[in-house]
């Protein structure tokens, strides 16, 4: 897998957390409760999402790091930036009044 492949795999991970939060904030507004839950919600799709690609980017730095591959600058600027996503959503969400 080229480090290109493993960057794709990466922002695809990324998106898929906001496209689960809105569907969930959807069906948190479809059952009744009101918007800042759904706000909440969301976000919390996107710090998961977030987190789960820096898991799987940190995962292979580790396996191309024990194959001797090259490991580029851009996937571990990619992989720190999402770590940094998620912890400062949820410190945001942590600093909402009500949450």
């Amino acid at each position: 897998m080229t480090d290109e492949d493993r960057r794709r795999t990466i922002r695809r991970i990324v998106l898929v957390g906001p496209t689960l939060g809105a569907l969930s904030a959807v069906v948190v507004a479809i059952l009744g409760h009101g918007g800042r839950v759904g706000f909440v919600v969301m976000l919390m799709g996107v710090a998961v999402g977030s987190l789960m690609a820096a898991f799987v980017g940190t995962i292979g730095a580790i396996v191309d790091e024990v194959r001797r591959a090259r490991v580029s600058r851009r996937r571990v600027a990619l992989v720190l930036s999402n770590y940094a996503a998620a912890a400062f959503i949820v410190v945001a969400l942590g600093s909402l009044p009500g949450t």
